[in-house]
């Protein structure tokens, strides 16, 4: 899984579009290494960011709507990347799925290290055809499907019309369940696992030596927020991340309601809508 580079839109070849600030789209794809199946969740940036948040709330959507059930063993491959990825809320999210929602029953994580790995993200990336002209986010979302057709086309999941996909999940895993920081220093793994089966956090700074443990839940059950006990094949989630548009940039926006000019009149209606 990954992010792709922001697009920009609209995406006219003229200076006046050029030199001035545009609106970004955010794209994040799971690739199924099992199917070649792949997944594109995409946004502008007045609907959601790019930080962990997201993409636990895409892993999870995914977990629980896309993935074959019959899979109870997840093995996840992504950069580094410290705000998104490589963080101590992932990890909490990963115990989270094993130990609390049992959705799975083991996850991993692998990072690859930097300048030395070609995933099929990239790849997928790679077939887009970014300099297509682009006025509207719909004109991205279809530009997404057509860019491939084997083994079949991209999946693309709107998440400006799904908002609700994106969930608070860092203030959700921190309530008094888990320790503050992590006992571990992060940055420095290579992989990381959870199992139904333990009640720890395996990791190593390597691809091939010894898994160490370390325990990243609260002993001390005062600090612990206690909740209703839920039915078989129920969790609770928490709630979403962002209620309505988020604000954006004032000066974009003046920037935006210049270049909507040099659009058709359906994108200047959607140019409009946007906050500022």
């Amino acid at each position: 899984m990954d992010y792709q580079k922001n697009v920009s839109l609209p995406n006219i070849t003229t200076n006046d579009v050029y030199y001035r600030r545009q609106l970004s789209m955010y794209t994040f794809n799971i690739h199924v290494l099992a199917t070649g199946r792949s997944y594109f969740f995409c946004y502008p940036e007045t609907t959601s960011k790019k930080g962990s948040k997201e993409v636990m709330s895409f892993l999870h959507y995914f977990i629980v709507h896309c993935l074959d059930k019959s899979v109870k063993h997840l093995s996840i491959f992504c950069d580094s990347a410290g705000g998104q990825n490589k963080n101590y809320n992932m990890i909490k999210f990963a115990y989270f799925l094993t130990h609390k929602s049992k959705l799975l029953d083991s996850v991993s994580f692998t990072f690859p290290v930097r300048g030395h790995s070609y995933m099929e993200c990239d790849k997928n990336f790679g077939v887009v055809k970014l300099k297509t002209r682009m006025e509207l986010p719909n004109d991205f979302y279809n530009l997404l499907i057509s860019a491939r057709s084997k083994p079949e086309p991209f999946i693309v999941v709107n998440v400006e019309q799904q908002p609700e996909i994106v969930r608070n999940w860092v203030d959700f895993l921190s309530n008094g369940n888990y320790k503050k920081t992590a006992p571990f220093k992060i940055q420095e793994i290579r992989e990381f696992k959870t199992s139904s089966d333990k009640g720890s956090i395996q990791y190593r700074p390597n691809y091939n030596g010894l898994f160490y443990n370390s325990i990243i839940t609260q002993k001390n059950k005062k600090n612990q927020l206690v909740m209703p006990k839920c039915q078989e094949n129920e969790f609770y989630m928490p709630p979403s991340a962002y209620q309505g548009l988020t604000t954006g940039n004032h000066q974009k926006y003046s920037d935006l309601q210049v270049l909507k000019e040099f659009c058709s009149h359906q994108a200047k209606s959607y140019f409009n809508s946007l906050p500022h």
